[in-house]
């Protein structure tokens, strides 16, 4: 990203050099935001609520367990 303004420098001729850093910073915005969604793509458990779904389940199969009379036998 450091070197993308002189990528784009030939494509900016005369006075529109100003438009390097609006035009860059799309990019950034643009190629950053990909990257961002690609990592959390590849990493869906670091963002769900997986431990407070695993404590509901085990609040749910207790109080199930307590409703019954007796306790669950894991086959």
């Amino acid at each position: 990203m450091l070197l993308l303004p002189l990528a784009l420098w030939s494509t900016f001729p005369g006075w529109n050099h100003v438009l390097l850093v609006p035009a860059s910073a799309l990019f950034a915005i643009f190629f950053f935001g990909i990257e961002e969604l690609a990592v959390q793509l590849e990493e869906p458990f670091s963002i769900l609520p997986i431990h407070n779904l695993c404590d509901g389940v085990r609040v749910v199969t207790d109080d199930l367990r307590a409703t019954k009379g007796h306790e669950l036998r894991l086959v």
